[in-house]
This record gives structure tokens, C-alpha cells and sequence, in this order.
């Protein structure tokens, strides 16, 4: 087995070609952006009554704990999906879904889901009750196939939401 001894001038030009790669990329608005941070897809948010009937059911039965459900409309092309943030101690907790992204990597395929979990500021008046809040969104398929993807829900902080179990058809 021969082992190949790396010197000073191969690596040398083993950063030059990254750095040359990395500009050429960053000066032609990037051919990395779509990698890194996904493609965009337009969505519609809805409330959960709007919903299909198989995720107003699952919402009935898992609305105490935090995640996602979705749900494929193969008809319509379209792809529904639901945000639980679980049990809250009172009125004035959010979902407020902000962005939707495509994102392919190493073979693998995700929609992710960037959304605000909304939290009341201190002192203000809310009801006294515990909430489930949840949001609903509809996306329409653009050639993608939403078999190889799994839908995963993001805070603005980065923190994961959940993901989904396998989708149901309608």
C-alpha cells in the first residue's frame, strides 16, 4: 500500500482551489445558497379547521405534545401539514409559520419549516387556561416528491420542533 505524503505546496494549492471555488461561488450569487439554505416553496397558512379531516384527528389525539404531522393530497398535488407546539400553561402561545425551504443533500431530502413560537410577554393578560397552539400550512408540490422528503419544524432559534412520521394519503 503506498501512502501519499502530503507537502507544504500541495497543500498549498489544495487551498488556493477552495478559496478560488468559494469566490467564484459567492461573486455569481451563489451556486451554494440553494445547498446550504434550501430552496424557498410559497405556502398558505390555515387554521386547523381547514385542515384535512386525517389531521384534525391526529391533532385530537396528539395535540399534548410537541410536533408535526402532514398529510399528501396526491389529487390535488398539495401537502398539508400541522404544527403542535403541545401543552401550554396559558392563553397567548403561538405558531406563526414564517418560511417553508426545500432542502437536497447527500441524498437526502427535507422540507423545513422555520416558524416563531410566540411566547406572552410577562405581565401580559392572558387567559388562565391550558392552550394547544397549533398552525396549519398547505404547499403545492412543484416537482418535488414528497416520499423522499420528511418534514421537519425549526424555532427562529434554530431548535427542532419535531418531524414527521411517515405521510398519509387522502
Amino acid at each position: 500500500m503506498r501512502v501519499v505524503k502530503l507537502r507544504g505546496w500541495h497543500i498549498a494549492v489544495l487551498v488556493l482551489a477552495l478559496a478560488a471555488l468559494l469566490a467564484l461561488g459567492a461573486a455569481d450569487g451563489g451556486w451554494w445558497g440553494p445547498v446550504i439554505r434550501g430552496r424557498p416553496i410559497p405556502f398558505t397558512q390555515l387554521s386547523i379547521a381547514e385542515l384535512p379531516l386525517p389531521l384534525i384527528e391526529a391533532y385530537s389525539e396528539t395535540r399534548w405534545s410537541e410536533g408535526v404531522d402532514a398529510c399528501l393530497d396526491s389529487a390535488a398535488g398539495d401537502l398539508y401539514i400541522l404544527l403542535r407546539w403541545g401543552q401550554q400553561p396559558t392563553g397567548g402561545y403561538r405558531v406563526v409559520p414564517k418560511d417553508v425551504r426545500v432542502v437536497r443533500r447527500w441524498g437526502q431530502c427535507q422540507i423545513r419549516i422555520r416558524s416563531d413560537y410566540v411566547v406572552p410577554a410577562p405581565g401580559q393578560p392572558v387567559i388562565e387556561v391550558a392552550t394547544f397552539p397549533a398552525a396549519g400550512l398547505r404547499i403545492t408540490l412543484q416537482g418535488i416528491d414528497p416520499y423522499d422528503c420528511t418534514v421537519v419544524a425549526f424555532g427562529l432559534d434554530g431548535r427542532p420542533h419535531g418531524a414527521t412520521a411517515p405521510l398519509r394519503r387522502i
